[in-house]
């Protein structure tokens, strides 16, 4: 029975060696599961700052189009052609103005130029006269009569029928 009793007993030395493995064994697994951990966390990082590049590029989308559809109302609205547009600055409201006010201003100057140009110009040549066509001494009434009920096709030829 004492033997039962007895417990095995180890060196210090053979305790701490197998302390010391058991602790690099968890310190191993602990540094793998943490790079995964760190892993999976850079993944979702890199995935949400996608997202939200996609996110602002759509709101830039979107603004955008709200900007382009008021220079259009706008324009029509200065009775301005729309084939300006192009020219106009998008970044803001106020940008949009101004370019705006600019256009408009250029266009009508440029307008009012080309008209005073074109009021300058002399005017036009008169068109010549159409050559006289030989004249065909008149014919009475009655003589006219006489040649459609005598000659029908001179009569025609005559008075161009």
């Amino acid at each position: 029975m004492p033997d039962e009793k007895q417990e095995k007993m180890l060196p210090q030395s053979e305790v701490n060696r197998l302390f010391t493995e058991r602790l690099r064994q968890e310190r191993r697994r602990f540094e793998a599961q943490l790079s995964q951990e760190k892993a999976a966390r850079g993944k979702a990082e890199e995935l949400l700052r996608q997202r939200e590049g996609e996110l602002r590029r759509l709101d830039e989308q979107q603004r955008q189009l709200a900007l382009r559809r008021r220079a259009e109302e706008e324009l029509d609205r200065r009775a301005l052609p729309r084939a300006l547009a192009p020219t106009l600055r998008l970044d803001s409201e106020d940008a949009l103005r101004d370019s705006l006010d600019a256009a408009e201003s250029a266009f009508r100057s440029a307008l009012d130029q080309s008209l005073r140009d074109r009021l300058r110009l002399p005017a036009p040549a008169a068109a010549p006269a159409p050559a006289p066509a030989a004249r065909k001494p008149a014919l009475s009434y009655r003589e006219a009569a006489q040649l459609y009920a005598s000659d029908r096709a001179a009569y025609d030829k005559r008075f161009g029928r």
